[in-house]
């Protein structure tokens, strides 16, 4: 945590904000099934059913 606050010297503007665990856990299995398959992800309209 302390380096991201390092490095927020190196923008003009950052605002830092609070995210729910339950929100990092879905960027966290989206990115991993990307990862798995090889391929992007994108929602459009919704959450894909291996997130749920």
């Amino acid at each position: 945590m302390r380096n991201i606050y390092q490095l927020s010297g190196y923008f003009q503007r950052i605002f830092f904000q609070y995210i729910p665990r339950s929100a990092g856990t879905l960027a966290h299995n989206l990115a991993t099934e990307s990862l798995k398959k090889g391929e992007e992800v994108y929602l459009n309209g919704g959450v894909l059913d291996f997130t749920r």
